[in-house]
């Protein structure tokens, strides 16, 4: 329906509802996990992110990506395309990697992008609340946000400060990623050349510059 569309609309009482349910997850699995031992804590949280990196490849069976036939721009979602989804591509390596920078890289940016997709949606504006992609969509953003921040607050992972200025350092090396994915789409005729370095389409994470409405 309409009025139950997912975007940025506080004035929809279905905006609030996948953002507070993944502040519930958060709750349900620390009160389950932080009496367990470090190594079930560690097998949890690595199932939540193995789970969504196959979700992030599986969705291409499920509707709408299996109905619609826009085969070129489905292929495109599956793409390392913005920040999130290099996110729910790497963290999975960068979990079994135990301390040092790349958790810190997932605690900072994880928590940041996570929590940020939750509550600003921008790409399920034609979902309706109980949608395959809409319920997708908040999972794979939850967990995002919710591993990484449970990693430290178990004492899984503890941030060091003095290694924070490789954070960003990071973070550009995905706005590479995803310019270079954005030439290989073009490249392969998955996109079109008028779209290369435009702000306005596959622009995630701000990788071309500020978006227009923006500037």
């Amino acid at each position: 329906k309409k009025g139950e569309c997912m975007t940025f609309d506080p004035t929809n009482p279905y905006y609030y509802m996948y953002p507070i349910l993944g502040m519930a997850v958060f709750a349900l699995l620390y009160f389950v996990l932080r009496a367990r031992s470090a190594r079930t804590q560690n097998v949890v949280l690595f199932l939540l992110l193995a789970a969504n990196f196959a979700l992030h490849f599986l969705k291409l069976l499920f509707p709408p990506y299996n109905t619609e036939g826009k085969f070129d721009y489905y292929i495109q979602t599956i793409t390392p395309e913005n920040v999130c989804a290099i996110n729910t591509m790497i963290f999975p390596f960068f979990f079994l990697k135990k301390g040092g920078v790349l958790r810190d890289y997932m605690f900072y940016i994880g928590a940041i992008s996570g929590i940020a997709a939750s509550w600003i949606p921008m790409s399920i504006a034609n979902s309706v609340p109980f949608d395959f992609d809409c319920m997708r969509y908040y999972f794979c953003h939850t967990v995002i946000w919710v591993v990484p921040v449970l990693m430290v607050v178990l004492r899984l992972h503890r941030p060091d400060y003095r290694r924070i200025f490789f954070v960003p350092l990071i973070y550009i090396l995905d706005l590479v990623v995803i310019v270079f994915n954005e030439v290989a789409l073009v490249a392969f005729g998955l996109d079109e050349a008028r779209y290369i370095l435009s702000v306005t389409h596959g622009n995630g994470g701000m990788a071309f510059g500020p978006y227009a409405n923006l500037e």
